[in-house]
C-alpha cells in the first residue's frame, strides 16, 4: 500500500482515467472519468458495478481520499437525471478535504451522458453551468447508445441545447450522436473559438464545405462508421493553422485515396497521427502508400494494420518518428511480425524509440503460445525485429487513448492486448476484475518505482521517484534532436580532456532549458537561472531574489524550502543577482536528496508565495523608532555609498542609455527600495520568470534520465505561460497566446532582443569623476573602460587574459614594473579583467590606490607605457611559460572541481548564447585555443593588445574621495530620519511598529511538522567519501608507519625507496596528475620585536636573489619566470587554520616532485632580500592602508585583537592602524642603516627554519613518485635531528581579558560606513579533543542555521542582513556576529533572548530542527572534503596537528547523531548564554557617526563599559607629503622668478 501512496499524481490520473475498455461502458470511448454520485458517505460511487469495485479497491487506504478526490472531482460524468436538476449543483458547493475551494472551482471537465439525460435536463444543467463551475474548461456531450450499429432515429442536434454561448471559454469538446448536422457545425464554429481539441464522435459528417476556421485547434479527432464520410472530411475547408495531432478511423480498403488527401492538406503540421480502429469491424486496415511523405513532422503513429500489408515505406530516410503503435488485428499475429520487420529500419526512422504492438485479439488468447503466455512468444518474436536499441516486451493491459497523447511506459517497447467486444466476458467475474486491477496497479507501480520506498504522497510533499533508475533511455545512445518527454537534446558534448559530458535539452512545449554536467563527485550543485533585465533602479530582481525563498503556491510556508532541505544533507539554499540575471542555487549530498529538493526549489521560483508580510520584513519597513530597515534595505544600506558600488554604477550611466538593461542598479538604491510595493515586484514576476527564461543547469553525478523524468513529471507538469510575455512585447489577448509555441514566437530574449543588444560604441575619449565618502582625500581609483570582442570570440579573449597575466601577473611584470614597484608608486595594483555583455564585452584597466597628483594624468601615464611595451614587443618565451602554466592550473582546477568548472560558462550561454548550444561547445574547446596562442608570433600579440587595449577609445573614470561626501551623507541621513519620523507621529511610529510585529508573526508561521517528516532522511552512512591513503617516516631510521590497514599499499610503496632521514615527512595519497608539498614553520619562537618583520618577509619572498649550487644568481627578474615554468602554483604566508605558523606550499605535475623539493630549499636557505626591493614594497604597503581603513571588518578585528591578545599574537602587528606607527619608523631605519634592518631579517630566517618547529606535508599521487624519500635526503642534508616542538596554538597569545571577557565594549565610529556590524566573544571550549564539541556543534547549528532561531527572529525580522555564531578551539572562544543590521544591540538582545527562552525551556527546542542542526554538519563536512586535495589536507592537519583518528569523520558524525535534546541545552547554557552577559563577555562594534550614540547608550543600558573610538582613514604622512610638495612648490616657483629676474638683467646689460 505505501507503493500506491506514493505515486506521482499524474501516475494516478493514468490508472484512474486510462481503465481498460472492458471494464466500462462496452469498449466504446475509452477516456470516459468515474461518475460522479450523491453518496457522500463513501465519496465515490460509479455508473456500473465494476467500476465501483475498482476504485473500492484503490481506497483501501484511506490516506488516498485526498488525492482521488483531487483527480477524480475535476473531471465529472453525468449520467442521471437528478444530479442535472439540481444534486449536481448542490455537490459542487461541497468543500472537499484537500483544499477550500469556492464552489464548484474543481470542476474543469463535464461530460453529459445524452443517453441518459432528457432534453429539458439538459438545457437547465446548461444554463446554470457558468454560475456552478466557473473554471470550466472543458465539455464532453456522449451519445452511448452510438454503441447500437442500428439507431431508431435519434436526433444528433439535440446537442443545441448543450452548446450556449459560455462555451466560448472552454478549450476541448467532444460531441457524438447519430447525426451531425450542419446547423450543429455551424454553431459549434461561431461559438468555440478557443478550441484547442475537437472530437465529432458520430456515424455521419456534413459532406460539404464549411468556410469558418479553428485558429487555436491542435488536436482533431474524427470517428466516423462509413466510407463517405472520410472522404467529405478531406473536402471540408476547414483553415486549422495550428493542427498538431489528428485522429481519424480507417474504414475500409476503397478509403485509401481519401486518407491520402486528408494528409496532403494537413499532413505537414502533425506532430501526431492516430489512425483510430473501429469496434466491431473485421475488414483489413489499408494504409495508402508512401503516407509518411505527407507528414515530415511526424514523432507519434497510430496505425491499424492487417497481416494483409505488405509494405510500409516512406520517400525518403531518417523520418523524426519517435514513437509507433501498431494495432494488429490478426491470429497469426507472429507472421504480421516477421512481415513488418523491413519497415522499421534504423536508417528510415533513426529516432525511434518506443514500439507499441496493441493485439486485438479474441477468445484464442490465451492459447496463442505453448506456454499459455503470449507475452514470452512476442518478446522473442518482436525483439529480434524491431530495432529499439533496448528490447524489452512488457505485457500489461491498456486501454488506447486516441484523443490524447498517452503516456507510455518507461521500456522501449511495450506490448500491450486490447479485448474486442465480442470477448469483454474474458474478464467478467468479480475475481477477475480485482485481479486484473491489482495487476495493472502493480505494473504501473513498478514501471515508476523500480527501486526504493517513498513517502506518502501529498500535495505539500515533493512528489516523483528521485531513485528512479535509467531503465527507460540510455542517454549516451541518443542524438541530438531525439526527446525524452517534452525534452529535447539539443547538444551533446563530451570532453576529450576530462572525464565530464554535458547534455542541454529544452521543451518543445515550455521552451525550459535544461543542462546537466555529468561527472564523478560526492556533491551535487544546481544553478537555477533567470535572465532579469530591469529599466530601472527600484531593486525589483533584487527584491524578487529575496521573497522568492519565502514560500510558493504549493509549499505555502515561509520556511517550507530551508524545512526540505533540513531532511538532505544539503547546503542552505542560496541566490546571487547580477547585472544580468538572478541565480539560485542548491548543492545536495547524493542524487535522491536534490532530485527530491528539485521541484521544491523550482516551485518557489516560478510560483512563489509573494505575501505583503515578507516584503516588510524582508524588503523596507520603518521601525518603531523611525529608522529604515529589512534583508535587502539593509544589504543595500551597506553596499550602496562604498568606491565599488558607485564607480561600477557611475560608468554604466555614463555608458548606457536610457532604455538599457545594463543601465539600472539591479540591486535597487535605498530611496527607490523606501518607495518599491509589492505588486510592482509581482508584475516583473510574471514577465521574467517564466519557464521559457529559466535554465536549470545541474552539475554532478546523477542519473540524466532520472534528471529529466524529474523535470517533466514534477516541473514540467506545471508550468504556464502567461497571456504577456514581456514588457517589451506587445499586448496581446489569451485567444492570440493560446498556444506556447505562438507563445515563444512573442518572447524576446533580456539583452539579446531587447535594446540592450545594441553594441556598445565609445566614438570619443571621455571621462567620468566620481567621489566616494572618505576622509583620506590623498589616494583615489582609476578605471579605464574600451569596448572588448564579442562573447563568442573565446580565442580573442583568451588571448586578453594571457596578456593581462604577462603585463601585470606578478611583481616583475611590464606595468608593475613601470608603475608600481617603484620608491614612489603610481598606484599599489593594477588588474586587467573584462565583463560579458550580450554582445560585447567591456575591457576594464583598474589601478587602485593612486595618489590624487597622478589622478588627472593616468590615463595618459598607462597609455604610455603601454605602447611602450607594444614597441619593444612580447617577449614570446615568456608568454608561452604562462600559456603552459595558465594551462597546468586550468587542468588542477578541472581535476578539483570536475563538471563544476564550467558552470559559470554554462549560465553565461544561457544568457547570450545560441539555443542550440553551438556557442558553448565552441567555448569549451580550451586545449585547442592554448595550443593557438602558443604558436602565435610578436606582431599577433601586439596587434591584439594595439586593437583592444592602446588604440580604442576609452572612458576614463576617477574615484575621488571627498571628506566634505562623507559629511554631508551624515547629515542628509540624520535629516531625513528626523524628518520621517515627524511626519509619521507617535501614532504613525506605533502603527509601523505594530504592522512589523504582525508580519513577524505571520512569517514565524511554521510548515507543519508531520509534512516535514514525510521527508526520508538519508543516512551519513551512505556519503561516499574520497579514500585517502596517509604514512609518516619515523625520524633516524627507516622506518614507515601507515596510518590504518588501508594504507598498506602507500606503505608498501614508500619502503621501496628507504631513507634514514632526521625529520618526519608526512604523506597522504590521492588520485591525482599533481603533487603538493607544503613546509609549516612556527613562528612560537619568534620575538616580539621581529613580529613586524613576518609580514615583509611574506611580501619579499619571491622576489629574492637566489643563489644556485654551483653560484649563479637569480635575480627578482629571472626568478619568477622559472617558478612559472616549473610550478602550477606557489604561495608563502600565514596558515589560514594556524595563524602562529607560516606555509610555504608549492603544485606541480607529479613529474616535477624533485623539482618542487628543490625550489624549497633554495628559497628558504638560498635567498637573499635586496634593500631597494624592501622600500619600494614599504611604499606600496604605506599606499595600500588608506583602503584597509575604510573597511568594519579590519577595524574589528584590530579592536579585538588589541583587547584579547597581546603583542606574542603575530598577527596583532599585521593591523593598518597597527602598521602606521611602525612603517614610518622603518623607512627611517633603511635610510639611516640598511643593514641592520637587513640582519633582522635574516634572523627571523634563521627562527622559523629551526628544525623542531618544521613539519613536512606530501599531498597527490604519491604512488606515481619515484623517490618520494631519498629526494629530501638529497635536498635538505643539514638539518638537525631535534625534538619536533608542537605546533603553536591561539590561546599561548592571549592577554587577560582574552583569558576572562568580561564588561569590555568598544563603539567604533567609521565615517564610511551607513549600517552597523558587531562582534560579541566570551569563553568557548578549547582543545580538539574536548567532549562537549559534538553538543556545542550541534547547539551552534540550531542557532544560526537557515530558518532556525536566529534565522527568523533577526533575519526574518530586518534586524540584520545576516548572523553568525561559531566556537573556536584554538583560543578557547565562542563568538556571535551580526552584520549589516540597523541596529547591531537589537540583533544581540533578540539573540539573547532566544537563547535564555530555549535554556529556560520557554522557548521549545523543536525535535525537527534538532535533526536539521545535524543534517547540516554532517553536510558542511561533505562539501569541506568534496575534492580530493581538500580530502587530503583534511587528513594530514587532523592526523599531524590536531591527534585525531583516520576514522575522525565517521566517528564525529556518528557522536553528533546521538546528541540529545538535553546535551544541546546543556551546551547552550554554559557556553553560549554566558556570551549574551556583560560579565561574561567583550562586545565590539563597528557603526556609522549617526547610530554610535544610540548604540553606546544601549551597550551601557545593558551593562557594558563602554569606549566609543571615532576612526577614519586618514594617515599621518599624507599631510606631511602634502606639505613637502607645497614647500617644494614654493621653492621652484621662487627659483623660477629668481631665474626671470638674471635673464631680465643679462638681457639690459647685453644691450649696452
Amino acid at each position: 500500500m505505501d507503493y500506491l501512496k506514493a505515486l506521482p499524481v499524474e501516475i494516478w490520473r493514468q490508472i484512474l482515467f486510462n481503465i481498460p475498455s472492458h471494464w466500462k461502458y462496452g469498449g466504446i470511448l475509452s477516456h470516459l472519468p468515474l461518475c460522479l454520485y450523491s453518496d457522500l458517505q463513501s465519496g465515490y460511487a460509479l455508473g456500473r458495478r465494476d467500476q465501483r469495485e475498482l476504485v473500492g479497491l484503490l481506497l483501501i487506504c484511506r490516506q488516498l481520499l485526498p488525492l482521488v478526490e483531487e483527480v477524480l472531482y475535476t473531471d465529472v460524468c453525468l449520467r442521471t437525471v437528478h444530479l442535472c436538476n439540481g444534486e449536481f449543483e448542490r455537490l459542487a458547493r461541497v468543500k472537499f478535504a484537500t483544499a477550500s475551494r469556492r464552489r464548484g472551482e474543481w470542476v474543469k471537465i463535464i461530460r453529459a451522458d445524452v443517453t441518459n439525460v432528457d432534453q429539458l435536463a439538459a438545457l437547465y444543467l446548461s444554463s446554470r453551468l457558468p454560475n456552478i463551475c466557473p473554471n470550466l474548461q472543458a465539455y464532453h456531450q456522449i451519445d452511448h447508445r452510438r454503441i447500437a450499429a442500428q439507431s431508431n432515429g435519434m436526433q444528433g442536434d439535440r446537442a443545441l441545447g448543450l452548446l450556449p454561448g459560455w462555451l466560448k471559454t472552454i478549450t476541448s469538446l467532444t460531441l457524438s450522436g447519430h447525426q451531425l448536422s450542419c446547423m450543429t457545425l455551424s454553431l459549434i464554429l461561431q461559438l468555440c473559438s478557443n478550441l484547442e481539441i475537437l472530437s465529432l464522435l458520430a456515424l455521419e459528417l456534413v459532406k460539404h464545405p464549411i468556410p469558418e476556421s479553428f485558429p487555436t485547434l491542435q488536436r482533431l479527432k474524427v470517428l466516423t462508421m462509413n466510407s463517405p464520410c472520410v472522404s467529405a472530411l478531406s473536402h471540408v475547408k476547414w483553415n486549422l493553422p495550428v493542427l498538431q495531432t489528428l485522429g481519424v478511423e480507417l474504414s475500409p480498403a476503397q478509403d485509401t485515396g481519401q486518407l491520402a488527401g486528408l494528409l496532403q492538406v494537413y499532413g505537414s503540421k502533425l506532430v501526431a497521427l492516430h489512425f483510430i480502429d473501429g469496434w466491431n469491424t473485421s475488414s483489413p486496415r489499408v494504409i495508402p502508400p508512401r503516407f509518411l511523405d505527407y507528414c515530415p513532422m511526424i514523432r507519434q503513429l497510430e496505425i491499424a494494420i492487417d497481416e494483409t500489408l505488405p509494405v510500409l515505406t516512406i520517400g525518403y530516410d531518417s523520418h523524426p518518428l519517435e514513437r509507433l503503435t501498431i494495432l494488429l488485428r490478426a491470429t497469426s499475429w507472429s507472421t504480421t511480425l516477421s512481415q513488418l520487420s523491413p519497415n522499421f529500419s534504423r536508417s528510415m526512422f533513426p529516432k525511434l524509440q518506443k514500439v507499441f504492438l496493441v493485439l486485438l485479439l479474441g477468445h484464442s488468447y490465451p492459447h496463442v503460445h505453448p506456454k499459455g503466455h503470449v507475452g514470452v512468444a512476442i518478446q522473442e518474436a518482436a525483439s529480434r525485429i524491431f530495432p529499439c536499441r533496448r528490447p524489452n516486451i512488457t505485457e500489461f493491459d491498456r486501454n488506447m487513448d486516441s484523443s490524447t497523447t498517452s503516456s507510455s511506459p518507461t521500456t522501449p517497447l511495450s506490448i500491450q492486448k486490447r479485448q474486442t467486444a465480442s470477448s469483454r466476458s474474458f474478464v467478467g467475474t468479480r475475481l477477475a476484475l480485482f485481479s486484473a486491477a491489482a495487476v495493472f496497479i502493480a505494473y504501473i507501480t513498478m514501471m515508476y518505482m523500480p527501486n526504493t520506498l517513498h513517502e506518502v504522497h501529498n500535495p505539500l510533499v515533493p512528489s516523483g521517484d528521485p531513485n528512479i533508475a535509467d531503465v527507460a533511455v540510455d542517454v549516451s545512445t541518443l542524438r541530438e534532436g531525439d526527446y525524452i518527454g517534452n525534452f529535447e537534446l539539443t547538444k551533446r558534448i563530451k570532453l576529450n580532456y576530462t572525464d565530464v559530458t554535458i547534455t542541454k535539452w529544452r521543451s518543445r512545449e515550455s521552451g525550459l532549458e535544461v543542462v546537466h554536467v555529468d561527472y564523478q563527485g560526492p556533491i551535487i550543485n544546481g544553478y537555477f537561472a533567470v535572465a532579469t533585465e530591469i529599466f530601472d533602479d527600484s531593486g525589483r530582481p533584487h527584491t524578487l531574489e529575496h521573497l522568492v525563498f519565502h514560500g510558493s503556491k504549493h509549499y505555502p510556508y515561509s520556511d517550507a524550502l530551508q524545512r526540505f532541505t533540513s531532511r538532505s544533507f544539503s547546503a542552505t539554499p542560496n541566490a546571487w543577482t547580477a547585472q544580468d540575471s538572478t541565480v539560485y542555487t542548491q548543492s545536495t549530498a547524493g542524487q535522491g536528496s536534490f532530485l527530491r529538493l528539485l521541484p521544491v526549489f523550482v516551485d518557489h521560483i516560478l510560483r512563489p508565495r509573494l505575501t505583503t508580510d515578507t516584503f516588510v520584513t524582508e524588503v523596507h519597513h520603518i521601525n518603531g523608532e523611525g529608522n529604515d530597515a529589512g534583508v535587502v534595505y539593509s544589504e543595500m544600506q551597506g553596499r550602496q555609498n562604498t568606491i565599488g558600488d558607485l564607480v561600477d554604477l557611475a560608468y554604466r550611466r555614463k555608458l548606457y542609455p536610457e532604455g538599457n538593461g545594463y543601465r539600472s542598479e539591479t540591486g535597487g538604491l535605498m530611496e527607490a527600495l523606501r518607495t518599491l510595493n509589492l505588486e510592482d515586484i509581482k508584475k516583473y514576476h510574471s514577465t521574467y520568470y517564466v519557464p521559457h527564461n529559466l535554465c536549470l543547469v545541474i552539475t554532478g553525478h546523477l542519473s540524466t534520465h532520472a534528471l529529466i523524468t524529474q523535470v517533466q513529471n514534477t516541473i514540467e507538469s506545471q508550468v504556464t505561460l502567461p497571456p504577456t510575455l514581456n514588457a517589451n512585447a506587445s499586448q496581446t489577448s489569451s485567444k492570440e497566446n493560446g498556444n506556447p509555441l505562438q507563445l515563444l514566437d512573442k518572447w524576446k530574449r533580456p539583452f539579446v532582443e531587447t535594446d540592450s543588444a545594441r553594441v556598445l560604441s565609445i566614438t570619443k575619449n571621455m571621462e567620468l569623476y566620481v567621489d566616494f565618502p572618505a576622509k583620506e582625500e590623498n589616494f583615489g581609483e582609476v578605471t579605464v573602460i574600451t569596448v572588448g570582442p564579442k562573447p563568442s570570440d573565446h580565442l580573442t579573449l583568451m588571448a586578453l587574459s594571457i596578456l593581462s597575466e604577462y603585463l601585470a601577473g606578478n611583481i616583475v611584470a611590464p606595468l608593475n614594473k613601470e608603475l608600481v614597484d617603484l620608491s614612489s608608486p603610481y598606484c599599489t595594483s593594477i588588474s586587467l579583467d573584462s565583463t560579458t555583455r550580450a554582445t560585447f564585452t567591456e575591457l576594464h584597466v583598474t589601478m587602485s590606490d593612486v595618489p590624487l597628483k597622478y589622478l588627472d594624468r593616468m590615463e595618459h601615464i598607462l597609455r604610455r607605457v603601454l605602447k611602450k611595451i607594444a614597441k619593444r614587443g612580447i617577449g614570446l618565451s615568456r608568454i608561452r611559460d604562462i600559456i603552459d602554466r595558465d594551462e597546468l592550473m586550468w587542468r588542477h582546477g578541472l581535476e578539483e572541481l570536475g563538471g563544476e568548472a564550467f558552470s559559470s560558462g554554462i549560465l553565461e550561454d544561457f544568457l547570450y548564447g545560441n539555443r542550440d548550444g553551438s556557442d558553448l561547445e565552441t567555448g569549451l574547446q580550451v586545449p585547442e585555443y592554448y595550443e593557438t596562442l602558443r604558436s602565435w608570433t610578436n606582431e599577433q600579440w601586439v596587434e591584439v593588445l594595439n586593437s583592444w587595449v592602446i588604440k580604442p577609445n576609452v572612458l576614463v573614470v576617477r574615484g575621488r574621495p571627498s571628506s566634505e561626501m562623507t559629511d554631508r551623507l551624515e547629515q542628509e541621513e540624520k535629516a531625513r530620519v528626523e524628518a520621517q519620523v515627524a511626519a509619521l507621529g507617535d501614532s504613525g511610529l506605533a502603527k509601523k511598529a505594530k504592522e512589523l510585529e504582525e508580519a513577524k508573526e505571520a512569517n514565524e508561521a511554521p510548515m507543519p511538522d508531520d509534512l516535514v517528516q514525510e521527508i526520508p532522511v538519508p543516512s551519513v552512512e551512505d556519503i561516499d567519501w574520497i579514500k585517502v591513503q596517509s604514512a609518516s617516516t619515523t625520524m633516524g631510521i627507516e622506518t614507515v608507519q601507515e596510518a590504518n590497514e588501508a594504507s598498506l599499499e602507500l606503505k608498501n610503496h614508500l619502503d621501496q625507496d628507504p631513507c634514514q632521514l632526521p625529520y618526519i615527512l608526512h604523506f597522504d595519497h590521492v588520485p591525482s596528475q599533481f603533487i603538493t608539498v607544503t613546509i609549516y614553520m612556527s613562528l612560537a619562537e619568534v620575538p616580539i620585536e621581529l613580529k613586524r618583520y613576518v609580514t615583509i618577509l611574506e611580501t619579499l619572498f619571491f622576489t629574492t636573489v637566489v643563489t644556485l649550487d654551483d653560484g649563479t644568481q637569480i635575480e627578482e627578474e629571472d626568478l619568477l619566470p622559472r617558478l612559472d615554468r616549473d610550478l602550477v602554483s606557489w604561495s608563502f604566508g600565514q596558515c589560514n587554520e594556524f595563524p602562529e605558523m607560516l606555509c610555504l606550499e608549492m603544485t606541480a605535475e607529479t613529474t616535477k616532485y624533485s623539482t618542487v623539493i628543490e625550489w624549497m630549499r633554495l628559497l628558504l636557505w638560498s635567498s637573499k632580500e635586496k634593500i631597494s626591493k624592501l622600500k619600494s614594497r614599504l611604499a606600496i604597503m604605506k599606499q595600500s592602508i588608506p583602503e584597509d581603513l575604510r573597511s568594519p571588518h579590519s577595524a574589528l578585528g584590530e579592536i579585538q585583537s588589541e583587547l584579547l591578545f597581546t603583542d606574542q599574537m603575530t598577527g596583532r602587528h599585521l593591523f593598518p592602524r597597527r602598521m602606521i606607527q611602525w612603517l614610518p619608523e622603518m623607512e627611517e631605519r633603511l635610510r639611516r642603516n640598511p643593514k641592520e634592518v637587513m640582519v633582522e631579517l635574516q634572523r627571523l630566517r634563521e627562527i622559523i627554519l629551526q628544525p623542531g618547529g618544521l613539519t613536512f606535508s606530501i599531498l597527490g599521487d604519491v604512488m606515481k613518485l619515484h623517490k618520494p624519500r631519498s629526494t629530501w635526503g638529497q635536498n635538505f642534508p643539514h638539518l638537525k635531528q631535534v625534538e619536533v616542538k608542537p605546533i603553536p596554538l591561539l590561546n599561548e597569545t592571549l592577554s587577560e581579558l582574552g583569558r576572562s571577557p568580561r564588561k569590555k565594549a568598544v563603539v567604533a565610529s567609521l565615517a564610511t560606513v551607513e549600517s552597523s556590524f558587531s562582534y560579541h566573544v566570551g569563553n568557548g571550549i578549547s582543545g580538539f579533543a574536548n567532549a562537549d564539541i559534538p553538543a556545542i556543534i550541534v547547539a551552534t547549528n540550531i542557532l544560526h542555521g537557515a530558518e532556525l532561531y536566529f534565522w527568523k527572529r533577526i533575519r526574518g525580522a530586518g534586524l540584520a542582513y545576516g548572523v553568525g555564531l561559531s566556537t573556536d578551539v584554538q583560543s578557547g572562544h565562542v563568538f556571535f556576529n551580526a552584520y549589516r543590521s540597523p541596529n547591531a544591540v537589537k540583533a544581540f538582545e533578540e539573540a539573547k533572548a532566544v537563547v535564555q527562552g530555549l535554556v529556560d525551556r520557554v522557548i521549545p527546542l523543536d525535535p525537527l530542527k534538532l535533526e536539521a542542526a545535524k543534517n547540516a554538519h554532517a553536510y558542511s563536512v561533505a562539501e569541506l572534503c568534496s575534492t580530493r586535495s581538500s580530502m587530503a589536507d583534511f587528513a594530514f592537519v587532523g592526523r599531524v596537528f590536531k591527534g585525531r583518528s583516520s576514522s575522525f569523520i565517521q566517528e564525529r558524525l556518528a557522536s553528533v547523531r546521538k546528541i540529545t535534546e538535553e546535551e544541546v541545552l546543556s551546551a547552550m547554557k554554559t557556553y553560549i548564554l554566558p556570551l549574551f552577559h556583560p560579565e561574561t563577555s567583550v562586545a565590539l562594534i563597528a557603526c556609522g557617526p549617526n547610530q554610535a550614540e544610540e548604540i553606546v547608550e544601549s551597550l551601557r543600558g545593558d551593562g557594558f563599559d563602554v569606549e566609543l573610538r571615532r576612526l577614519d582613514d586618514r594617515v599621518p604622512w599624507a599631510t606631511n607629503e602634502q606639505d613637502l610638495r607645497a614647500k617644494a612648490l614654493k621653492v621652484l616657483t621662487d627659483a623660477m622668478n629668481a631665474g626671470a629676474g638674471v635673464i631680465k638683467r643679462t638681457q639690459e646689460i647685453l644691450r649696452f
